[in-house]
């Protein structure tokens, strides 16, 4: 992996993991399975957590372009 692609990976988890305390690992309340945030394609996950500040921004946007 390239330098970048880990800062990107640090960029991530962090992104994702402040998002919500039930998806933590280790959360018995946590949900099984996939997620959606599994489905994306790594290009376009950099592409929201570059351009996004949290979350809820994220789904906002995603809201208005549909």
């Amino acid at each position: 992996m390239s330098a970048s692609n880990l800062k990107y990976g640090l960029r991530f988890f962090q992104f994702y993991t402040t998002a919500q305390d039930t998806h933590k690992p280790g959360n018995p309340d946590a949900p099984f399975g996939q997620q959606p945030v599994d489905q994306i394609l790594w290009g376009h996950n950099i592409q929201i957590f570059t351009k996004c500040g949290s979350v809820a921004e994220a789904r906002c946007r995603k809201t208005m372009t549909n």
